[in-house]
């Protein structure tokens, strides 16, 4: 349980934050994150099911790939907030256009 914890208190709650900072949409987020892992884990299988080589360092690059496309809708954020910006409708935006095409990338 400790473990858990410590996970919590070093990864979540920082990144909770910084949501609540930017006035991200918390919700928009998280179901773009769990696209994400939909499609790393249909990308996985398809491969296998291919008979493709599934290594190790393609799938950390796919990872790496995953989590700088998630920066784009906190790097825009953090620039608005920057330059005191309102363009939350701007972020919103972008979060739901990457939404979009992790959906199709499971899908196709």
């Amino acid at each position: 349980m400790e473990k858990q914890s410590v996970l919590l208190n070093t990864f979540l709650l920082p990144f909770a934050s910084l949501i609540a900072y930017l006035g991200l949409d918390a919700q928009k987020l998280t179901i773009l994150i769990i696209l994400m892992c939909l499609d790393m884990l249909t990308g996985t299988i398809k491969a296998f099911k291919i008979n493709e080589n599934i290594t190790s360092r393609r799938w950390v690059a796919g990872f790496l790939s995953k989590l700088v496309v998630l920066l784009v809708p906190f790097t825009v954020a953090l620039m608005a907030k920057g330059v005191d910006f309102d363009i939350k409708w701007f972020v919103s935006l972008c979060v739901s256009i990457l939404v979009v095409a992790e959906t199709y990338s499971i899908l196709g």
